[in-house]
C-alpha cells in the first residue's frame, strides 16, 4: 500500500481496499474504481472542495503512482531519521512544527548525499552516519499548481550533542525526543511525519536490530 497525504487527506493506493475499508472505517471515504490520469487533479479538488475525508484507489499502487507523477509535478528529496544511543530521534522546529530534517535533490546528486547534506545544512551536525533507508513518504501540496513531493527517508546516528539550526530555512529549534514518547508531539508535526514516527516505534518495539541503541547498518553503494 502507498499512502499519499493532501490537506491531512489520505489517498490510498491498495490491492486489498475491502480489507483496508475493514480496518480503517472512516467516514466520507471515497472508492475510486475509475481511477486515471486524466481524473487525478478532479479527485484532488475534491478532497480539496469536499466533504470527503479519504479515497481508496484500488489495484496496482505502483502503476498509480506513476499516473500521479505524469499527473502532476513530482518533486524528490531526501531526508534523515537521525537516532542516538538513548533512542531517541532528532527534530527540527519549522512554521510552528516539529519536523524531520528533509530537502530538494539536486541536479546530478545521488538521494543518500542529498538526505546526509539536507541533515548537516539543517541541524548543523558535523559527524552523521549514513544507515540503511527506512521508507519512501508522498505528499501533495500546492504552489499554483498541485506538486506531489516524495521523500527517501534514511536512518542515521550521531554522537553530536550540540546544533546550529539553518535559521535562513526558518528552522528555530534542534532537538532530541524519546522515540516510544513521540505521542507528546502528535499535534504539533505533520500526518506524514507522524506515520513514519509509528512505523519507526514499530521497529523499535519488534527489536530490529537496525533501530537498536542507534546501531545502524552502513549502507552500501
Amino acid at each position: 500500500m502507498i499512502k499519499i497525504q493532501f490537506e491531512n487527506k489520505p489517498i490510498f493506493l491498495c490491492k486489498d481496499y475491502k480489507g483496508l475499508l475493514q480496518k480503517n472505517k472512516t467516514k466520507g471515504t471515497l472508492i475510486a474504481f475509475d481511477f486515471c490520469e486524466s481524473k487525478i487533479k478532479d479527485y484532488l479538488d475534491l478532497l480539496l472542495f469536499s466533504d470527503i475525508q479519504s479515497i481508496i484507489v484500488p489495484g496496482d499502487e505502483l502503476q498509480h503512482i506513476r499516473l500521479f507523477k505524469r499527473a502532476i509535478k513530482n518533486i524528490i528529496a531526501g531526508g534523515g531519521i537521525v537516532l542516538n544511543e538513548k533512542n531517541e530521534c532528532l527534530f527540527i522546529f519549522r512554521k510552528g512544527k516539529w519536523d524531520l530534517p528533509k530537502g530538494k535533490l539536486d541536479l546530478n546528486e545521488q538521494i543518500e548525499d542529498c538526505a546526509m547534506r539536507e541533515v548537516k545544512e539543517e541541524t548543523g551536525i558535523q559527524s552523521l552516519l549514513l544507515g540503511k533507508k527506512f521508507y519512501t513518504s508522498y505528499h501533495i501540496y500546492i504552489e499554483n499548481q498541485y506538486i506531489l513531493k516524495e521523500t527517501h527517508w534514511y536512518l542515521m546516528s550521531t554522537n553530536d550533542i550540540r546544533f546550529v539550526p539553518q535559521k535562513e530555512e526558518g528552522i528555530l529549534k534542534v532537538k532530541w525526543f524519546p522515540i516510544n514518547n513521540l505521542f507528546t508531539i502528535k499535534k504539533k508535526t505533520y500526518n506524514t511525519i507522524f506515520d513514519i514516527l509509528l512505523k519507526l516505534q514499530k521497529g523499535i518495539n519488534k527489536k530490529n536490530p537496525s533501530l537498536q541503541k542507534g546501531r545502524l547498518k552502513k549502507s552500501h553503494k
